[in-house]
């Protein structure tokens, strides 16, 4: 038979010390820093990448993100008689336009395929008008590739706008004369 430690313990087995509060906050307060520092490195990390290596590709988005002047043609009046017929009508049409600064390089020969498709119009010539446009000093104003649209070809284009970048469909309002055209060179353009 063996006889118990005069102290009450067992030697050989270790005592277990619960943690003060003090260290327990401590702990908590390096690993609250650690992830901050590490979180802190991730932003930089990603900051270097857009600033440094994609460079080119921000210039780009910037350089297409500037603002652009829209002219906006007022309505004009409908003309009448002094009987009260009318003489001068303005009747919207549409028409299909692409923006040359819009249509991406990469995706260049798709719009042009699709919109000649679409529109019935031979793709060399469309190619050679967008391409001569983006060269110009005015590649935001839309070349008007088809006037006098058919409303299910308009509404096909408008729904496919956003798989067409740089398509648009213009409306534009044209005069209308119900009396026969001589009455044009009577009012002239007003």
């Amino acid at each position: 038979m063996q006889l118990p430690p005069a102290n009450g313990r067992r030697r050989w087995r270790s005592r277990f010390r619960e943690p003060r509060p003090s260290e327990v906050s401590q702990r908590r307060f390096l690993l609250l820093k650690a992830l901050i520092v590490v979180l802190f490195g991730v932003l930089v990390l990603q900051l270097a990448r857009m600033q440094i290596l994609e460079h080119d590709t921000y210039e780009a988005r910037a350089a297409n993100n500037r603002l652009r002047v829209v002219p906006e043609l007022p309505a004009r009046g409908d003309i009448f008689d002094r009987h009260g017929e009318q003489l001068v009508d303005n009747v919207a049409i549409l028409s299909a336009g692409v923006v040359p600064a819009d249509v991406p390089d990469d995706q260049f020969s798709f719009v042009v395929a699709e919109l000649a498709e679409m529109t019935g119009v031979d793709p060399e010539e469309l190619a050679a008008e967008i391409l001569a446009a983006q060269e110009s000093d005015d590649p935001f104003t839309p070349v008007v590739v088809k006037q006098n649209l058919e409303d299910e070809t308009a509404f096909l284009l408008r729904e496919r706008q956003s798989e067409l970048p740089g398509v648009q469909v213009l409306v534009e309002s044209i005069r209308s004369y119900p009396a026969g055209p001589l009455i044009s060179h009577v009012l002239g353009y007003v």
